[in-house]
């Protein structure tokens, strides 16, 4: 009677190739120190239903121009960086406005993020999409090569419900959120955009900058 061959049977004696490193990358831009003190004013306001939320670092807070892929290979993360890199100094500079505190976006039904939207600017769609047409245009197999749904729902994220975080719970914010009286902060210009890598770990998401395109 023929044995069942099991898959690791197939590597018995055999050496494994070394694991391929990939990058899961998006384009974004990160605000001025100043900033910091607008998003910890915001979250305080949540006091009451901290314990059900998961905090991003301020350092990590950041607008997301495009994701770029969730498994994007060194070679075509290299070629990102050149191609960008070419037209340094000739990208728009939009002056980033925030307006709002806001808890997901109106299409969601079960929200899981408290946000300050951007206010949607000319500039800020322009430099998105000079950005997403570079890339495109380096056809890597490994990106994606189309504009995602609400890509232009610019805003920056502060927190998460945690994943046991039940309904009430996203009631209990929604109704904090309705309440805040938000002052925005000066806009800023910013003079970079970075490519960042999105690295999921047991803590939660960390961001790591791996290059700085200047506008």
């Amino acid at each position: 009677m023929n044995k069942r061959r099991l898959p690791d049977d197939i590597f018995r004696g055999r050496k494994r190739g070394p694991e391929v490193k990939t990058y899961r990358l998006f384009i974004g831009i990160f605000p001025p120190e100043e900033y910091i003190n607008t998003f910890r004013q915001v979250i305080r306001e949540y006091d009451k239903e901290k314990r059900n939320l998961k905090l991003i670092p301020m350092d990590q807070i950041h607008v997301t121009l495009k994701f770029i892929g969730a498994a994007v290979s060194e070679n075509s993360k290299n070629a990102i960086v050149d191609a960008l890199t070419k037209y340094q100094g000739r990208f728009p500079k939009p002056e980033v406005r925030v307006n709002r505190v806001q808890f997901g976006f109106p299409h969601q039904s079960d929200p899981r993020v408290i946000m300050l939207r951007t206010e949607d600017t000319p500039e800020l769609a322009d430099l998105t999409e000079q950005t997403h047409k570079i890339i495109r245009d380096l056809r890597l197999l490994d990106t994606i090569r189309w504009r995602e749904k609400n890509s232009d729902e610019f805003h920056f994220s502060l927190a998460r419900l945690k994943d046991a975080a039940t309904r009430s719970t996203g009631k209990n914010v929604s109704a904090i959120t309705s309440k805040i009286k938000f002052e925005a902060p000066e806009g800023f210009i910013p003079d970079a955009m970075e490519l960042v890598e999105s690295q999921l770990t047991r803590q939660g998401i960390v961001y790591k900058r791996l290059a700085r395109i200047k506008l």
